[in-house]
């Protein structure tokens, strides 16, 4: 696949399930997001990767911080 293909090929997801993510998968996208550039190489930002309670207490978190981002 080219790089135009994947460019186009690219969608937003906003419905999910509960299904948990393979660990090799998660391990692969957090090797991406450190990888990925930074404006100015600032790299002013951090990857958490939450799982369980926690998740859950952090989704309830950004729910009452960010209620318009909720799905309708």
């Amino acid at each position: 696949m080219d790089f135009y293909e994947v460019i186009k090929s690219r969608r937003s997801c906003r419905v999910f399930t509960d299904q948990p993510v393979e660990p090799d998968k998660l391990a692969r996208v957090t090797e991406a997001a450190l990888w990925a550039p930074s404006g100015k190489n600032r790299q002013n930002y951090r990857v958490f990767v939450v799982a369980g309670d926690k998740k859950d207490e952090l989704v309830a978190i950004a729910d009452r911080s960010f209620p318009s981002s909720s799905p309708a």
